[in-house]
């Protein structure tokens, strides 16, 4: 594909199934009582994914996906910025209606009609499908985006409204002030999440870690501070 990046990411944001996505998915997150899941995620989690990729490249990691330098950014991004279109229908299976809106919009947002748009449009649909907890992407490029997605927790944002003052997922998600990706120490990238107690370990253990990949884990170096003590805790799969 010869375009560049940002094109065609122009093109997918003035899209107008990508805004009413975007529009639906904040209504229907009050509607459920559930965390947000509009383009305020959609962004930060495309920031966290093009941050990780930037890293491993640095380090010379190897990535699974056959195509140049520039398809593989533009697949990330895409695929980050796409993966909960389908929020707006509903959580449960929502990664299946995000691939069948992703195809909508993709289909007008990519160059060309030959198999190589296709062949990137599937790529781009596969990270998608495969971006929850429960499963297991096939690519490195496809671990990169689903862990994104985890570490949009900060600022109380994995928070579920409506729960309980004394609900476990709502202190520990309050406590979590800051998260923030690096260059790695021994390895090729390193988060780091700051808290303000030890409760932000809940969402560590239960959430995050769950989504960090056999093939990233090698890459990685997750450290925990606790503002409340000072202590400093290594997660490092």
């Amino acid at each position: 594909m010869e375009e560049g990046k940002e094109k065609v990411l122009s093109r997918v944001y003035q899209h107008p199934i990508f805004k009413a996505s975007c529009a639906q998915s904040s209504l229907e997150a009050r509607r459920q009582r559930i965390n947000d899941h509009s383009l305020k995620h959609f962004e930060i989690v495309r920031e966290y994914a093009e941050r990780i990729y930037a890293l491993l490249k640095e380090r010379g990691a190897h990535f699974d996906i056959e195509c140049s330098e520039e398809e593989r950014a533009l697949i990330i991004a895409l695929a980050a910025l796409m993966h909960d279109l389908g929020m707006g229908l509903g959580r449960k299976h929502h990664e299946i209606y995000s691939v069948l809106m992703g195809r909508e919009i993709l289909e007008e947002a990519l160059e060309g009609e030959g198999e190589r748009k296709y062949r990137i449009m599937i790529e781009i649909l596969a990270i998608i499908a495969n971006h929850r907890t429960s499963a297991s992407p096939s690519t490195l490029e496809g671990e990169i985006v689903r862990l994104a997605d985890a570490l949009d927790i900060a600022h109380g944002r994995a928070k579920i409204p409506y729960l309980s003052p004394d609900d476990i997922h709502k202190i520990s998600a309050e406590s979590i002030l800051s998260v923030e990706v690096s260059p790695g120490h021994k390895r090729a990238v390193r988060i780091v999440i700051e808290m303000k107690n030890a409760a932000g370990m809940y969402l560590v253990t239960n959430f995050l870690k769950k989504k960090i990949g056999e093939k990233i884990k090698k890459n990685m170096e997750i450290m925990v501070k606790v503002e409340e003590g000072k202590e400093v805790y290594d997660f490092s799969p």
